[in-house]
């Protein structure tokens, strides 16, 4: 499973980072053959960006919460 976050475009797992402790409300992204589909239950994810069709050039491990918005970015 390949995930991203949603509306939103980070460069760098820094720029994520920044969104998160600034209190951006971001969710991740699952994009699979049956339509991208929002993380909406506390759990550990890892996300990748920047989105396809450009190459990955960072990943991070996120922590979201009950709703499935990032808390923390490892």
């Amino acid at each position: 499973m390949t995930y991203y976050i949603a509306n939103y475009q980070p460069k760098s797992k820094k720029e994520l980072k920044e969104a998160v402790a600034s209190g951006k409300q971001l969710q991740p992204l699952e994009m699979n053959v049956m339509g991208d589909m929002l993380v909406t239950t506390s759990r550990k994810v890892c996300v990748c960006g920047p989105r396809y069709p450009k190459a990955h050039k960072w990943y991070a491990e996120v922590t979201t919460d009950d709703n499935g918005v990032i808390t923390k970015v490892k």
